[in-house]
């Protein structure tokens, strides 16, 4: 079963091997492969990132995170940062989860919008 929660600041260590497990999913894009061997969002910023509010985690049974998404406010918006799942729990609807819960902080907050910069042509 798979929890989500707010990121702890004890969370920060396990965000940047998710980030590098997601990131595998590129390997396969030919355009793309590079991200699967990219420099992921250090420890330290997550770290920071998790004390501002905007980040959640989906931690498995054990409280273990497989997945997270990062967020910072951007004036009158909630702008994700990074929204990772482990290359083994994805296709699961744990990003959806994550997604929601930022969207459902975001209107808590009295946000104009949710804002996320992606690739257009990736699934």
């Amino acid at each position: 079963m798979i929890t989500i929660r707010p990121a702890r600041s004890g969370d920060a260590d396990a965000l940047p091997d998710i980030e590098q497990s997601a990131g595998l999913a590129f390997r396969d894009i030919p355009d793309l492969a590079w991200l699967a061997d990219g420099d992921n969002v250090s420890a330290e910023r997550q770290s920071a990132l998790i004390a501002e509010g905007a980040c959640w985690v989906a931690a498995d049974d054990q409280d273990r995170p497989v997945g997270f998404l990062s967020a910072g406010l951007e004036g009158f918006a909630l702008h994700i940062w990074e929204l990772d799942v482990r290359l083994d729990r994805q296709g699961s609807g744990i990003g959806s989860a994550l997604l929601e819960r930022a969207i459902k902080d975001a209107r808590r907050r009295g946000l104009a919008a949710v804002t996320l910069t992606t690739f257009r042509d990736v699934a």
